[in-house]
């Protein structure tokens, strides 16, 4: 009897350390590549979105605004548009015209040119075992069949997509169509109290809950906590400096959208128990 209690000791020891190997990480952050890898290349270009994905990136972000031409366009606004080319147009007004002309590289940062892509032009690039978080900037009638028809047409299923917005018409109405894709909400931290949040996000049907911005480090671990407690997966967008990635972790966001992505990779490794994955 003695010599099977101290057998059960040490495997049980043993146990105990494998299990403790196996769970060096309290927390596992995705890092997600926000409008593709944008140190180096203009963001949501084709050229961007790939170097994410060669980069090792599982997790790409892009933004999508349907025209009134009828085309699906990767651009986040005006305001970038503006800036990396000097186009003052709307981007519901762009036409195919304006995107064999327009050069997201004009800004005198890059030396060359840089179009703007269409939404086929980004499904294309993605891996089979990759996601695209793809977020909708401009809605229309027609966006949802668009969408669903570039990913099948791609040679993608709904696994390789996450469909992220702000716009709260625009999730729950694509998710009405295509139940099959995850959705994921955008929210302003400083909107929502926790109760009003619960309540908006169990109409929209979403898997994640993403938060950033305004009031993002005032959250408390109660508030996340009742975001996980509710089922959804909490996650944070934004996040571009040490101060907001030690938010992330002290809630416990299990991903996260951001500019710099070697950069918050680097970082993550420097965090105790924490481990941010690609």
């Amino acid at each position: 009897m003695k010599n099977i209690t101290a057998d059960f000791f040490k495997y049980a020891q043993f146990f105990a350390f494998v299990l403790s190997c196996a769970n060096l990480y309290a927390l596992e952050m995705r890092c997600v590549a926000h409008r593709g890898i944008h140190d180096a290349l203009p963001e949501n270009t084709a050229e961007a979105v790939k170097l994410a994905y060669d980069s090792g990136a599982t997790w790409v972000e892009t933004d999508f605004h349907s025209t009134k031409s009828g085309l699906n366009v990767c651009i986040h606004c005006e305001k970038v548009l503006e800036t990396l080319s000097g186009c003052k147009k709307k981007i519901a007004d762009l036409c195919a015209d304006d995107l064999a002309q327009i050069d997201l590289g004009k800004s005198g940062k890059y030396d060359r040119a840089y179009r703007i892509p269409l939404m086929e032009d980004i499904l294309k690039l993605v891996p089979k075992d990759r996601v695209l978080q793809a977020e909708i900037k401009g809605y229309s009638p027609t966006y949802a069949s668009d969408f669903a028809r570039a990913v099948k047409a791609a040679g993608l299923a709904p696994k390789n997509i996450v469909v992220s917005s702000f716009d709260k018409k625009a999730l729950a109405d694509f998710k009405s169509k295509y139940p099959e894709f995850d959705t994921m909400w955008l929210v302003v931290a400083s909107k929502y109290d926790l109760k009003r949040l619960l309540a908006e996000a169990k109409l929209l049907k979403v898997k994640y809950i993403a938060l950033g911005g305004g009031g993002f480090e005032s959250l408390d671990a109660q508030y996340a906590d009742g975001v996980r407690s509710a089922g959804y997966e909490f996650r944070a967008w934004g996040v571009n400096k040490r101060s907001t990635f030690l938010k992330a972790v002290e809630l416990g966001a299990t991903g996260f959208t951001t500019n710099h992505y070697f950069d918050m990779l680097k970082l993550g490794g420097e965090i105790d128990g924490v481990k941010v994955l690609p």
